[in-house]
């Protein structure tokens, strides 16, 4: 068996949303919300309180399991290899970026609700562009030659920015 030239990965990493009181604040909020619900139907029909305030119960109690049980499974995974950097955010985005299509890039840290707008996978309200994160306040700062800016969410943005430099080196 002949050893391959090159890992086929110069980088790669898992992360998950690992903040406890997220969970917390979504059961929090869905249990507001269908109170709410709840009330307001029952301010509009007194006599059926029981089986809508059952039901609006019912529905948020599924609804924050559901919500809970996506945020259980979701996945940032990162990957460099020789041609590309690819993001995925399981099970819903997956985006492959090629070396030659990235101008420059950075690790940093950033303030995740002003310069990321969040955790997850979303534009950010500041305008700067693409956010891929799910915890913490690191990451790599893209800017590719068409002028988007992503942020990848990293634990270990220095080793990414340098298995980045080091794959656009080894490229034709």
């Amino acid at each position: 068996m002949t050893a391959l030239p090159y890992e086929r990965f110069l980088f790669e990493e898992e992360q998950r949303f690992r903040q406890p009181w997220l969970i917390l604040v979504v059961v929090f909020v869905c249990a507001i919300v269908f109170t709410t619900v709840s009330l307001l139907v029952h301010s509009l029909t007194p006599s059926s309180l029981g089986t809508i305030g059952l039901a609006a119960m019912l529905s948020g109690v599924v609804t924050s399991g559901v919500v809970v049980m996506v945020i259980l499974i979701c996945r940032l995974r990162v990957r460099v290899d020789h041609q590309s950097l690819d993001i995925s955010f399981r099970p819903f985005v997956h985006r492959r970026i090629r070396l030659q299509d990235i101008a420059e890039f950075e690790p940093r840290t950033y303030r995740p609700l002003i310069d990321a707008s969040g955790w997850g996978v979303h534009y950010s309200f500041t305008g700067k562009g693409w956010a891929y994160n799910v915890s913490g306040d690191r990451a790599v700062q893209i800017k590719l030659k068409n002028g988007a800016w992503l942020l990848v969410g990293s634990q270990k943005p220095e080793e990414l920015a340098k298995a980045l430099a080091e794959a656009r080196e080894a490229s034709p």
